[in-house]
C-alpha cells in the first residue's frame, strides 16, 4: 500500500528539521493529512523545501468562499498532527527550535498561537467544537480552556509518561490509552467530577480511542487471539465486543449516531466493516476480492474509503451501494468526510517522486477539484 508521506514519517524519515531556511512559496509536490471540517474549510500539511534535503511541512489553510490556500502556521520549521473543528480552530504540533509544541490556529484572530509553552516534547493534540484542547505532554494528558486560558494536567502521572492518544468530544470528556504497569488500557476523564477510570479492565492490550458526541467510546483490543473492536456505553457503563470477527480489525472511526466503521485484514487484503446501533449487528460494505482501507464515516451515515485501485468510494447508507468518487487514472489516498458529504484526499499525481496534490468532492455536482497550489 503506498502511503509515503505517512509512512516516511512513522520510519523517522520525517525528522526534527534543520532551523533557520527562509520562507519559500510552496514546493508544488508534497501535501499530507488533508482534513475537512463541516463548514468545507480545508487543512493539509504541504511541504516547502526538498523533502530529502532540509525541507519542512507546514500547515495550509483552505477558505471555501474565497477559493484560496494559505500558510498559517508561517514557521521555518516542521508541523505535523493538525485537527480542525467545526468552527475553524486548527490545532497542530510544532517544532519551535527547541520541542515539539502545541499551536492553535484562531480564524478570528487568523493567528497562530504557542499554548503548551513546554520545555519537552509535546504530541497528538486534539480539538473540540468549544475549542477545548487536549494533548500528549511528557508527563500526561494536558487540557487547555480557550475560556480561562488555563493549562492543567488531568492525568498527573507523576512523570511516567505512559499516556497516549487523547480525544476530546464537545461535553468536554477525554479519552486516552494509559499503561497500569501490565497492559495498556483506555481511560475516560469526565470533566464534572475531574476524575479518570480505566473503562477497559482488559487483560490484553487496547488501542485507539475514539469517542463521539454522546460519550460512546470505541476501540481495539486484543483478545489473546485477534484484535477485536470494542464499544463502551456511557449509560450501562459497560463494554463489550462488537466486531466478533475471525480476523484482525483496525482503523476504527465513530460518527455521532454511534456508527461504527473499521477495516478487517482477510488474509490477503482489507474489507471495510459498519456496526450500527440499531441492527447491533456488522456488515460488509466493501466489495469482496479486493483491498479496501482508510475507512471514514460522516454524521449522515456515508462512508468513504481507499480502494484496491487507489481509488476513492462513497458508500451511501441508502441505496447500500459504493460508488468511485474520485475517478482518475492516480493513486488516491487519505479521505475525510464532512457532515455534508463533501470529501478531500491527496492524489499522487505522477510525474515525479512525490508529486501530491488536495483534491475536493463536491456531493452535489459530482465534480472533483485541486485546492493546493
Amino acid at each position: 500500500m503506498k502511503r509515503w508521506p505517512s509512512g516516511l514519517a512513522g520510519a523517522g524519515l520525517l525528522a526534527l528539521t534543520l532551523c533557520c531556511w527562509p520562507l519559500t512559496p510552496l514546493v508544488a509536490g508534497l501535501v499530507d493529512q488533508p482534513q475537512i471540517n463541516d463548514q468545507g474549510v480545508v487543512v493539509w500539511l504541504g511541504w516547502i523545501g526538498d523533502y530529502f534535503n532540509g525541507g519542512y511541512a507546514q500547515v495550509y489553510h483552505w477558505d471555501p468562499k474565497t477559493q484560496e490556500a494559505k500558510n498559517i502556521s508561517q514557521t521555518s520549521y516542521d508541523t505535523w498532527n493538525l485537527r480542525i473543528n467545526s468552527q475553524g480552530v486548527v490545532v497542530w504540533k510544532g517544532y519551535d527550535g527547541a520541542f515539539w509544541q502545541i499551536y492553535r490556529w484562531d480564524p478570528k484572530t487568523q493567528k497562530a498561537v504557542n499554548i503548551s509553552q513546554s520545555d519537552h516534547d509535546t504530541h497528538d493534540p486534539d480539538v473540540n467544537d468549544k475549542g477545548v484542547v487536549v494533548w500528549e505532554g511528557w508527563d500526561g494528558i494536558y487540557h487547555w480552556d480557550p475560556k480561562t486560558k488555563v493549562l492543567e494536567n488531568i492525568t498527573k502521572n507523576n512523570n511516567t509518561g505512559n499516556w497516549l492518544s487523547p480525544q476530546i468530544n464537545i461535553k468536554g470528556v477525554v479519552v486516552w490509552k494509559g499503561y497500569d504497569g501490565a497492559f495498556w488500557q483506555i481511560y475516560r476523564w469526565d470533566p464534572k467530577t475531574q476524575k479518570a477510570a480505566n473503562i477497559s479492565q482488559s487483560n490484553y492490550e487496547t488501542y485507539d480511542p475514539q469517542i463521539n458526541a454522546q460519550g460512546v467510546v470505541v476501540w481495539r483490543e486484543y483478545d489473546g487471539a485477534l484484535h477485536q473492536i470494542y464499544r463502551w456505553d456511557p449509560k450501562t457503563q459497560k463494554a463489550a465486543n462488537i466486531s466478533h470477527s475471525s480476523y484482525d480489525c483496525s482503523w476504527l472511526r465513530i460518527n455521532t449516531q454511534g456508527a461504527v466503521v473499521w477495516q478487517e485484514w482477510e488474509d490477503t487484503l482489507y474489507q471495510v466493516f459498519l456496526w450500527g446501533p440499531k441492527t447491533k449487528t456488522a456488515i460488509g460494505i466493501s466489495p469482496d476480492n479486493h483491498n479496501n482501507d482508510w475507512p471514514q464515516i460522516n454524521a449522515k451515515g456515508w462512508v468513504v474509503w481507499r480502494g484496491w485501485d487507489g481509488q476513492i468510494y462513497r458508500w451511501d447508507p441508502k441505496t447500500k451501494n459504493a460508488v468511485n468518487i474520485s475517478q482518475d487514472d492516480h493513486n488516491d489516498d487519505e479521505p475525510q468526510i464532512n457532515a455534508k458529504g463533501w470529501v478531500v484526499w491527496m492524489r499522487d499525481d505522477g510525474g515525479g517522486s512525490l508529486n501530491y496534490s488536495v483534491r475536493l468532492y463536491n456531493p452535489k455536482t459530482g465534480k472533483v477539484t485541486k485546492i493546493s497550489p
